[in-house]
């Protein structure tokens, strides 16, 4: 009886531990949508040929996220097609330049760097962006990366890319990735376009309609990521956001040692 008591208090001490201690998530950055959903992002503008993407956008009465890059809004007639996707109900986040160099930049002053394009788009569109994209993020450390987080960040990045700077047939590409998902798994998509190509730009209609036809709910990043953003339009986040590696790590530990809690309590009984 003395073995199985002690049996018992080492088996509670292992659970308490496991449980007790988180384990590391391996990338804190949005990258996915949950199965079903799909999120299209819009990146590297706003330019003239945002205001045809939002058109396709209303035409089809969904919503998508842009990531503006402070730089492009040089001109009245940009700046306007930001506001207009603003007012439509569109997510603004942002977009550090592609050739925003990382390497050397020190971490407060690249938070400086990103508060500084944060406060140029609330000017523009009323509210601080949250959303964040960083186009060479793989260059920063996690601890870096959770720093930029505990400023109030969300980065976020995708899982397909449009490849609308180098390919023509854009629909194509999503063609590609969604005719392999089976009606049971569906998966959860974000994609990337560059809102700065009129090609792009023309072919946005075509693809979300497609996407319409797969079956899939079309959304924006926030309702992906679980995470509203305050004062900007739109519902707030689904709730089902694919669980992290680490989360189900956790959880699977703890459910098995709950059932070993049990076995060894049942055999001690005996």
């Amino acid at each position: 009886m003395k073995f199985k008591a002690l049996s018992l208090i080492s088996a509670f001490a292992l659970y308490q531990s496991a449980v007790a201690a988180p384990l590391p998530s391996r990338d804190p950055v949005v990258n996915l949508c949950p199965s079903g959903y799909f999120a299209f992002t819009f990146d590297q503008g706003p330019s003239l040929y945002t205001g045809d993407i939002l058109d396709a956008l209303r035409n089809l009465n969904v919503k998508a996220t842009f990531h503006p890059v402070v730089t492009f809004l040089n001109e009245a007639a940009i700046v306007a097609n930001l506001q207009r996707a603003a007012e439509e109900g569109h997510l603004i986040g942002l977009s550090l330049e592609e050739d925003f160099e990382l390497n050397g930049i020190s971490d407060e002053d690249l938070l400086d760097e990103i508060s500084a394009r944060a406060d140029i788009i609330k000017q523009v569109v009323g509210y601080k962006p949250v959303y964040l994209r960083i186009p060479k993020y793989k260059d920063l450390g996690i601890e870096q990366l959770q720093k930029i987080i505990s400023k109030g960040y969300i980065i976020s990045t995708y899982n397909i890319d449009s490849y609308d700077y180098s390919k023509d047939d854009i629909l194509g590409v999503y063609k590609q990735t969604l005719d392999k998902m089976s009606p049971n798994t569906k998966g959860g998509f974000i994609s990337v376009q560059r809102d700065y190509l009129a090609s792009s730009a023309s072919a946005t209609e075509n693809v979300i309609e497609y996407v319409l036809e797969k079956g899939y709910k079309v959304v924006t990043i926030d309702q992906c990521a679980k995470s509203k953003v305050k004062d900007a339009p739109g519902p707030k986040g689904l709730g089902q956001i694919k669980s992290r590696e680490s989360d189900a790590s956790h959880a699977f530990v703890s459910s098995f040692l709950t059932g070993t809690l049990l076995l060894i309590a049942f055999l001690a009984g005996l």
